[in-house]
């Protein structure tokens, strides 16, 4: 059954788009919104519209508007909603307009202009509206998302916490990895502080999204040691769905979902070109160019480039990148779209770290004193860690009538890594030396994604109902050989390099296919300004694992069904309170002692309870959440109390937390990114002694705020400078609570200067080059976190 759904999910858009009508394109969403006091009907179409609407109150109070329904974009809804009203309407910016009366000819008769309408030659289109889900945003604060609902929602009416860092907050801090992105909201954590360019995953509310990272709303499958990283210049905006997520996406950990939205081709013609240098020998280029191909803007282009030689903080390891991303749009209508999204990357990481003792990084050494931040502890001409990743998508759209829109997004992803490196297990008895092995890795990881989807634009009375229907199927596979063998120690008081080491035999050559099937459906119902989210999802999945040694196969099959409910409060000033339920699951492997039945392992339940309080008022480019909630995860693995060698799935986690943040307009040129978290995290069950214990890399407090500013005025207009505190409390490193980490504060700064259409910046994370150790699981295994960093930039924009 798994097998021959794909075949129908990669079937359908060439069948929808042979009829597509010819027109323009515009970019559009669903409304329904019923003929009341044109007032009432003008503050529903801002919040589902993103369209700021200046009135004054005596050319609307006692006029009744029109209704409108269907899928199109904010200014045709507008038009449409005005109709018979005798005012008209005109664009003060790209995302606000201003009502008019409509001017009457000689014969009293009412002339409506074109005011409405931008086009060129004797086409015209309605203007689409200026923010979507998947668009650029105004400045830090994204005013929509799909990420919480799979549709075009307002962050206000989303029923659970979405954090989205925008490519302009990205652009503003000089971010270059995923953790450094995210180092600004609440609730995540970079588990390596930003020192391994290896991985691009954090920790939030507790639990790790590594393996639950996503691509334009489709999962990137993991290798063994390969993970799937997208190059952040790239990127339009990434975003952190917290809490369970299954009832969207599948098996998933309770933590969140991380999300990262690629840029796409706009209408509007743009470029730029940058040069970048830093220490550590860093230089970069990058590029990013797009526009309409024709003159009608049926055919739009994206092309996105990226060059990057550079060395890290630690000796012999580099952070070498070759990325180039086509996408290319054809909309011939406003009913109809289709945007093929690829990208290359190349990542030639040269040797890579070997995690330090504990002793010589969290506390002095009585032999060697302290390790030094920038020792290599393996071997330049063995270590190596080179990735060829590649992949095709496309998301295509098709509106059938004016209440019903099918959505299909598809990408297929292929990873390859020849990886080799020598792991550290820790000191000898010598005190000074520390244990080494060799590890060599070959693998190639391909996936495949498809998700279909019908929304359906309803009403019931003075109810109204955005039904979201849709199946999704994912493929992937990993065939991966692993090796590993005992090698000379290390050291510490006489570093040798150049000992002539060959790779391992393998040990393991394994292929694990992964085949899950999912149905799904939400309901998002609207009563005035009460927004009820109602959905449910069941899965199906077939997990195969082949071992190419031993010819042996296994196979687990396993089925949940995951739901959510959420309710939200709009007021028109932009306040709503929420509260909602979410679930998901994740499969583990392994099987319950022979004495006990043998039966294999249920995934893990999770499970949260959110309440909270969102704000932003419309057109203010601001965005402030508060949010308290309970996640619990269920079905934890622990010792088996009776049989020795087995398990048994009586373990619970518990999670409780509060989470403030705000992405903040002070004023024009002042930004601010901030955020505080307080979390609790227990072992409520288990049998190997760690009950009532804290969960690793679960920090109970962290806080930090960035806040930058742009002259507008005067000489020192176009100069600006940026400055942001980051602090995270002292954490456990494992789930002993053996290791303590310290808490750590560090800095980073920027300057920045435009003129016309040059810019020049310059950036530094860590900027007091604070020593710290991000993650330290054992005594024998601990990563120091990013030492100071600056890059200077130089940007042209056309």
């Amino acid at each position: 059954m798994l097998a021959g759904a794909a075949l129908w999910f990669l079937s359908v858009p060439a069948a929808y788009a042979q009829s597509a009508p010819d027109a323009p394109q515009a970019s559009a969403r669903g409304f329904s919104i019923p003929a009341q006091p044109l007032r009432d009907a003008l503050l529903q179409l801002m919040r589902d519209g993103s369209l700021q609407i200046a009135f004054e109150p005596a050319d609307v109070d006692g006029r009744t508007s029109s209704t409108v329904s269907g899928s199109m974009s904010a200014g045709e809804a507008l038009s449409r909603l005005l109709t018979g009203t005798g005012l008209t309407f005109r664009y003060v910016t790209t995302g606000s307009v201003v009502l008019e009366r409509a001017p009457q000819s000689s014969g009293g008769a009412i002339e409506l202009g074109p005011v409405r309408v931008e086009g060129a030659g004797e086409q015209q289109r309605y203007v689409a509206a200026p923010y979507s889900a998947t668009g650029p945003a105004r400045g830090y604060a994204a005013s929509r998302s799909e990420a919480g609902t799979k549709t075009d929602t307002t962050m206000l009416e989303n029923p659970q916490s979405v954090s989205i860092v925008t490519s302009e907050q990205m652009a503003a801090r000089a971010v270059t990895n995923i953790g450094d992105a995210l180092a600004y909201t609440a609730g995540a954590l970079d588990t390596f502080g930003g020192s391994d360019p290896r991985w691009s995953f954090v920790f939030t509310r507790g639990f790790s999204t590594m393996g639950n990272v996503y691509l334009d709303g489709t999962r990137i499958a993991d290798g063994f040691f390969g993970s799937a990283r997208v190059e952040p210049y790239g990127l339009e905006r990434i975003e952190l769905l917290k809490g369970p997520a299954s009832m969207l996406y599948g098996q998933s950990p309770p933590g969140g979902l991380l999300n990262q939205v690629t840029k796409r081709p706009q209408a509007q013609a743009s470029h730029e070109i940058n040069l970048t240098l830093g220490n550590f020998d860093r230089y970069q280029g990058s590029f990013d160019t797009t526009g309409p191909i024709d003159e009608d803007g049926t055919f739009l282009y994206r092309l996105t480039g990226l060059v990057r030689n550079s060395g890290t903080q630690i000796d012999h390891i580099g952070d070498d990148r070759y990325y180039i991303a086509p996408a290319f749009t054809w909309a011939p209508s406003t009913e109809t779209s289709f945007t093929l999204l690829t990208h290359f990357q190349r990542e030639d990481l040269g040797p890579q770290a070997v995690p330090y003792p504990a002793e010589g990084t969290l506390y002095r050494s009585d032999v060697f004193g302290q390790i030094p931040r920038d020792l290599f502890i393996g071997e330049p001409a063995y270590n190596r860690y080179l990735k060829n990743q590649y992949s095709i998508g496309y998301n295509f759209e098709q509106k059938l009538g004016s209440a019903v829109t099918f959505r299909q997004n598809v990408r297929f992803l292929a990873n390859d890594l020849d990886y080799r490196t020598l792991n550290g297990y820790g000191l000898l008895a010598d005190g000074h030396s520390i244990d080494r092995g060799s590890v060599s890795s070959q693998e190639r990881m391909r996936s495949l994604v498809a998700d279909n989807n019908l929304q359906i634009l309803f009403g019931t009375g003075p109810i109204t109902h955005q039904l979201l229907v849709g199946a999704d199927y994912r493929w992937s596979r990993l065939s991966y050989e692993y090796g590993s063998a005992d090698v000379t120690p290390f050291d510490l008081l006489n570093p040798v390099y150049g000992l002539k080491i060959d790779p391992p035999a393998p040990r393991l050559k394994t292929t694990v296919s992964l085949q899950q099937l999912g149905v799904y459906a939400q309901d998002q119902i609207k009563f005035d300004r009460l927004v009820l989210t109602l959905g449910g999802r069941f899965d199906w999945a077939d997990d195969k694992t082949r071992d190419r040694l031993d010819g042996t196969t296994s196979t687990e099959k396993y089925h949940a069904f995951t739901g959510r409910a959420g309710l939200n409060y709009v007021f028109d000033n932009g306040i709503a309170p929420y509260v909602s339920y979410s679930s998901s699951f994740e499969p583990i492997t392994g099987t319950y002692a022979p004495e006990r039945g043998g039966a294999r392992f249920k995934p893990t339940r999770g499970e949260q309870y959110e309440a909270g309080v969102k704000y932003q008022p419309m057109g203010s480019g601001s965005y402030l959440t508060a949010s308290v909630y309970q996640l619990t995860q269920k079905n934890v693995v622990t010792d088996d109390p009776l049989y020795q060698d087995f398990s048994v799935q009586t373990g619970e986690i518990r999670v409780r937390g509060i989470e403030l943040e705000g992405l903040v307009t002070l004023t024009q040129g002042l930004n601010l990114a901030a955020s505080a978290t307080r979390m609790d995290t227990k072992v409520t069950q288990s049998n190997t002694g760690t009950q009532g214990n804290r969960l690793n890399r679960a920090p109970k407090t962290m806080a930090n705020a960035w806040l930058d500013y742009t002259f507008q005025k005067g000489s020192l207009s176009g100069f600006g400078l940026g400055a942001g505190v980051r602090y995270v409390a002292s954490r456990f490193g494992n789930i002993t609570n053996t290791v303590l980490l310290p808490s750590y504060t560090v800095f980073d700064g920027a300057l920045h200067y435009d003129l016309d259409k040059w810019r020049v910046q310059l950036n530094a994370n860590n900027l007091f080059d604070k020593r710290y150790v991000a993650i330290c699981t054992s005594p024998d295994n601990c990563v120091y976190g990013a030492s100071r960093t600056i890059v200077a930039t130089l940007g042209y924009r056309f």
